[in-house]
């Protein structure tokens, strides 16, 4: 999973034109774009090659491999519209389902994809490896929602502050405001998005605004409702695994991953 993970970013890096990742330079500005695209893809053949060394039944194998092909094609397709849509070329209505849509495809594809596995690997039913994969998609959409809602607080590094604004990208905060907003304090915040495509570096202060003004939409008590969803999805996972302690240990673990969003 974290092979795969980490080819993901590598090409989602040189699709963007990210400068940095995990605190140091992109792959691609590092050693160009030919062979960091080459390094990412073969990143993916090589996880799933890696399949064959778990040395599963011929069933488990062909359902894991199933599960890593729908979850691939769901990304691309997730970063098909990631790509393809910016603030401004959807109407309002329809934002907040492209959002979700994209979300799930994305994120919540191959978070569902990680807990699945390790259902599925350990022997798991039927039933269990399906109640980690829903658990898992609602993890990564909540997470993609923390992750959104942080870009918008300027604590980050630098190079990524506010970067989602600087490139126009159609995040939760802006399904939260197509949902709550009316059309013309919607419009509004749709022309200032547009002028920071003009302006360049020289718009930071028009971004600091707009960051501050959709942070002012989500509402101070977004963050709380993501978190509280998502401890209510793990609560239904007690219906389908009886140790109270995995659970509790699933629940220690995604609390350090909520701390880290800021």
């Amino acid at each position: 999973m974290e092979i795969l993970h980490a080819g993901s970013l590598v090409i989602d890096d040189i699709e963007d034109d990210s400068k940095v990742r995990r605190g140091g330079k992109a792959i691609h500005r590092v050693f160009g774009i030919p062979k960091a695209l080459n390094a990412g893809n073969w990143m993916y053949f090589l996880a799933v090659a890696q399949i064959e060394e778990l040395h599963l039944s011929p069933e488990a194998a062909w359902k894991l491999h199933r599960m890593v092909n729908r979850t691939l094609l769901d990304c691309h397709r997730g970063q098909a519209l990631d790509l393809g849509m910016r603030v401004g070329d959807v109407q309002q209505s329809e934002v907040p389902t492209l959002v979700a849509e994209t979300s799930l495809l994305k994120t919540g594809a191959l978070t569902a994809l990680a807990c699945a596995v390790g259902a599925l690997v350990a022997g798991g039913s039927d039933e269990q490896v399906a109640a980690l994969e829903k658990f898992g998609r609602e993890l990564g959409l909540a997470l993609q929602q923390l992750d959104d809602l942080g870009n918008l607080s300027g604590k980050g590094p630098a190079s990524k502050r506010h970067e989602d604004l600087r490139n126009g990208r159609l995040t939760w905060p802006w399904a939260w405001a197509a949902e709550l907003l009316d059309p013309l304090a919607y419009r509004n915040l749709e022309m200032a998005a547009r002028s920071l495509s003009v302006t360049g570096l020289g718009g930071r202060p028009s971004t600091r605004a707009l960051a501050d003004a959709l942070r002012r939409v989500a509402g101070p008590h977004r963050r709380h409702f993501i978190v509280q969803r998502l401890r209510g999805q793990l609560g239904e996972l007690g219906a389908v695994f009886s140790s109270a302690g995995d659970i509790a240990r699933l629940r220690d673990q995604i609390r350090i991953l909520e701390e880290s969003y800021v």
